[in-house]
């Protein structure tokens, strides 16, 4: 998978509650940037997780993102912005990844994780980096929606073992 240029947001905490803030940053300063896709060709936002998943959530650190062209190079103000959670331009890295779907509610993903990480291990390679959702569906601005219906890739970065 090729490395992505993204529009990045960092958050601390509980994702249920610090998420739809990050979240809500992120759609505000992309819809301010010129030249992104918008409507049906916007990209899906993803996040990051850097440590472990088992940490309790409150400790938890997101980072919440949305593809950008590489042609954009600067974010809009910080008062255009708002919010106090740092944004950034920046690239997240890939090269192989492995990705499973994972149909249902966010909390149910712990064996969707399982049956990835067993496979990544099955296949004789090891995780590298962070776990990774891509949410190809899931709540809207104006409703929760059914979590049963929620579509998420899950993904991490891998490389053979030796």
């Amino acid at each position: 998978m090729a490395d992505q240029k993204v529009l990045q947001v960092e958050a601390r905490g509980e994702p249920g509650v610090v998420g739809g803030q990050a979240f809500g940053l992120l759609f505000k300063t992309y819809f301010q940037l010129k030249g992104v896709p918008k409507g049906p060709k916007q990209p899906a936002p993803r996040a990051r997780w850097p440590q472990s998943l088992d940490t309790p959530k409150d400790q938890w650190v997101g980072r919440y993102a949305m593809p950008v062209p590489d042609s954009v190079d600067s974010l809009p103000s910080q008062e255009a912005r708002g919010s106090g959670l740092p944004a950034e331009i920046t690239t997240w890295r890939y090269g192989e990844v492995a990705e499973i779907l994972h149909v249902g509610p966010y909390d149910r993903e712990e064996p969707t994780v399982q049956r990835l990480t067993q496979f990544i291990k099955d296949g004789g390679y090891r995780i590298l980096g962070e776990h990774e959702e891509e949410y190809i569906k899931g709540p809207g601005m104006f409703s929760k929606g059914n979590p049963q219906e929620y579509l998420t890739i899950i993904r991490y970065r891998v490389s053979k073992t030796q």
